[in-house]
């Protein structure tokens, strides 16, 4: 694999995982072979694992709400007369806009 791994590789790789394998399933060791890479390269994006896992955490129930509130429905009523509380999440892919190696704000 040439230049450096983009985050949002291990990010869906990691979302993979966590529905069968739970969230402490997450591992450079494992992300890196679904890549086929070393996983010193998942760490170097990821130097704390816990950062990895809240991304992929965020990416499966950011695609749970999807399914649940439609985008542009969030606030409206259902049928059965409660009340879907609103909310807001980022734009897809902003999250994994950043390259390997670079960091929000440096």
């Amino acid at each position: 694999m040439s230049g450096l791994l983009g985050r949002i590789r291990p990010v869906d790789a990691a979302a993979s995982v966590a529905p069968t394998e739970g969230l402490e399933g997450i591992t450079p060791g494992g992300i890196g072979e679904r890549l086929d890479v070393r996983p010193g390269l998942v760490s170097r994006c990821f130097p704390v694992v816990d950062e990895l896992v809240a991304e992929a955490f965020g990416q499966v129930v950011g695609a749970e709400l999807d399914i649940l509130v439609p985008p542009g429905q969030a606030g409206s009523t259902p049928s059965n007369g409660s009340r879907i509380s609103s909310y807001s999440r980022p734009e897809k892919g902003t999250a994994y806009s950043a390259v390997c190696g670079s960091t929000p704000g440096t």
